[in-house]
């Protein structure tokens, strides 16, 4: 398909896009559907109300219905499957209400919704929607059951509004030279009641929370495969590639190259 084409088929539960349009920005908006965004070339950004949920090829983002967001994606590519999907089909499915978030993509759901889209008459579509629906409500459940999987809804654990603005600040600034003093002082509080708060609320220190958000980042951009090991260690904050090993090592067990390798992502080098 062609840079700035759209394919677009309707179903009865199911509304799904093709899109290949790079550089694409569409202002804050909400709708009563539960939204899926699949990356097949390039990232796409959704900016949530204090938080930002980033991906590339091999990840996915879900956004809960009538939640205000933005959309954003790479200039240089930007071709990806959107599907909207009714609040009726997701209830028959017996799915709940869950935070929006990054999920790991799903082979069978790329493959049930490119098939919809090149036999959009077939007659197994009542059938293929409720597999779609029911395979992205595992992964859901699975994702907000384990906290180590993402961070992408730990904001709704936090009772304070200085915590809640520490772990704004830290999305928004944790690939740049962001220490935890200048995270505590523009939190409004000091750097011991910071970290005994985190330890209260979070379970960790806001040092680990800020490696934690630069290795989820990481394993994104690996994911991805259009950069480096090195380069990808410098995006999100890192000032030298053996820290960056280190710390990737620590929270996943495996070095990046290995973790790419195990993803069968085709990747660049050191």
């Amino acid at each position: 398909m062609q840079k700035g084409q759209d394919i677009a088929v309707r179903f009865n539960g199911l509304f799904l896009v093709h899109h290949n349009l790079p550089g694409s920005d569409v202002k804050a908006h909400s709708h009563p559907e539960h939204h899926l965004i699949i990356p097949l070339q390039g990232e796409v950004t959704i900016e949530l109300e204090g938080r930002r949920l980033t991906c590339g090829p091999g990840r996915m983002i879900y956004v809960s219905p009538n939640t205000s967001h933005i959309f954003k994606s790479a200039r240089e590519k930007g071709e990806r499957l959107i599907c909207m999907i009714d609040p009726i089909a997701w209830k028959k499915a017996e799915g709940e209400r869950f935070d929006s978030v990054v999920l790991p993509a799903s082979q069978l759901c790329k493959e049930i919704l490119v098939y919809l889209l090149v036999n959009p008459k077939t007659k197994n579509v009542n059938a293929l929607i409720d597999t779609f629906v029911r395979t992205c409500l595992e992964l859901l459940e699975v994702t907000h059951s384990n906290s180590e999987l993402s961070l992408d809804h730990i904001d709704a654990n936090l009772s304070r509004p200085e915590l809640r603005k520490a772990m704004s600040l830290a999305r928004e600034h944790f690939s740049e030279d962001f220490t935890v003093a200048e995270l505590a002082r523009r939190s409004g509080l000091s750097v011991r009641n910071l970290s005994r708060l985190f330890q209260q609320e979070l379970g960790m220190s806001p040092k680990h929370l800020l490696m934690r958000l630069r290795i989820d980042r990481a394993k994104e951009l690996l994911l991805a495969g259009e950069m480096t090991i090195t380069e990808t260690a410098f995006e999100v904050g890192y000032q030298s590639l053996s820290q960056f090993i280190s710390a990737f090592r620590q929270l996943t067990g495996q070095i990046p190259s290995e973790f790419a390798s195990s993803q069968n992502v085709g990747r660049k080098g050191l």
